[in-house]
């Protein structure tokens, strides 16, 4: 009887062990695991999306982490469809690109960071980026091509690091104060219907929050 219960106790503490490890795994420090490169301070410098490469490799968070999933991802996507933007809409994603990396060059330069704080800092530049550069501004006149960014349907529309994104470009339109931020936040709610009724769903609390603010 005593094994049995000893066995029993020490599995419920491994188990409790375990599922705290991989609880708090992204809250944890890692040390940095290449030294800070030269190449990798220029790409910060000038929005090159071969920065975010230099940012998982310092500090590997693998595919779900925001350097992979959100950082590079999405800067690609926005370099491959640039030219569907009008000027004022290349000039602004000229400059948010640029704004991100160089938000997060010291982020790479530490010699400790953990993924949750990785993550955390990147969608932060994320929306301060967004807003210095005049997304208010741009999003209504180009909103096919910010359909056509953001849809990642690769990603899979319900998918988590997709409902993120979405949040963050619903977050910076509620920022918006104009009739224009109101008719982008209207046009994307109609187009949600094109992507299913669990993002739809989704959609309909963040609208209603976006509805409230402008």
């Amino acid at each position: 009887m005593r094994t049995v219960i000893a066995v029993v106790t020490f599995c419920l503490a491994f188990a409790q062990g375990f599922f705290f490890d991989r609880r708090d795994a992204d809250e944890i420090e890692q040390i940095a695991q290449t030294d800070v490169l030269s190449v990798c301070l220029q790409q910060s410098n000038s929005g090159d999306c071969s920065f975010y490469t230099c940012l998982e490799n310092r500090f590997p968070c693998e595919r779900d982490g925001y350097a992979l999933r959100f950082g590079r991802y999405y800067c690609q996507r926005i370099r491959n469809n640039i030219n569907s933007l009008n000027p004022s809409g290349r000039i602004w994603a000229n400059a948010t690109l640029k704004c991100q990396t160089k938000a997060l060059s010291s982020v790479y330069q530490a010699p400790a960071q953990s993924c949750k704080a990785i993550y955390n800092a990147g969608f932060d530049a994320m929306h301060q980026c967004f807003i210095e550069n005049k997304f208010c501004d741009i999003n209504w006149d180009n909103r096919d091509a910010i359909w056509e960014i953001f849809d990642a349907t690769d990603l899979n529309p319900s998918s988590t690091a997709a409902r993120k994104m979405w949040a963050q470009v619903l977050k910076t339109s509620g920022s918006c104060i104009s009739r224009k931020a109101n008719q982008f936040a209207d046009w994307l709610r109609e187009r949600t219907d094109s992507i299913g009724q669990v993002i739809e769903d989704f959609f309909r609390g963040i609208f209603d929050k976006i509805k409230k603010s402008i």
